[in-house]
């Protein structure tokens, strides 16, 4: 006989959006870091935070697997004419899975964000990236001003938005 549980999809769920894909939140020693990381994007050219100076960049971390990494992507496609509105771009960062799968998810679930390829992790490792999503939130410099593991709501990114325009 099967046990009838309504809320465990939905406790899953929440766990999954409150916690992240894995791994711990202890990344504030990227706080005040210059990014500058090139990486390959799928139409083939190297893009990276020094490419967009002057800009607020939200760099968002992700891979295919993850759930609460497609929550995230939803809210920022959401977000992008305010965004755009307030001098900030996402560059959209895939995590160690090949540019075949990437492609594929992205021709399923399109974005408006260049799609950069960390395919051996040297950046994610060298970022200190342990959870996905993991979202920077960088200055018009390019210094890491916020990183945020987890889901985050329209409303805290545009705060963190705003508190990196004024720094």
């Amino acid at each position: 006989r099967r046990l009838h549980t309504p809320w465990l999809p939905a406790f899953v769920a929440l766990a999954a959006l409150f916690s992240g894909c894995g791994g711990s939140d202890e990344q504030g020693e990227l706080i005040g870091r210059r990014l500058e990381f090139r990486l390959p994007t799928l139409d083939g050219r190297e893009l990276g935070p020094p490419d967009l100076s002057g800009q607020v960049v939200l760099v968002e971390m992700w891979a295919t697997w993850c759930g609460p990494c497609r929550i995230q992507a939803e809210t920022l496609e959401e977000l992008a004419p305010e965004l755009a509105r307030r001098g900030a771009t996402v560059l959209s960062v895939n995590v160690g899975e090949p540019r075949e799968l990437v492609a594929s998810h992205l021709a399923d679930v399109p974005s408006r964000w260049p799609a950069l390829l960390d395919q051996e992790e040297t950046v994610s490792r060298d970022l200190g990236v342990m959870a996905l999503p993991t979202l920077m939130i960088l200055d018009g410099s390019g210094t890491v001003r916020s990183v945020e593991v987890g889901v985050r709501s329209a409303k805290v990114i545009l705060t963190l938005v705003d508190q990196a325009r004024e720094s």
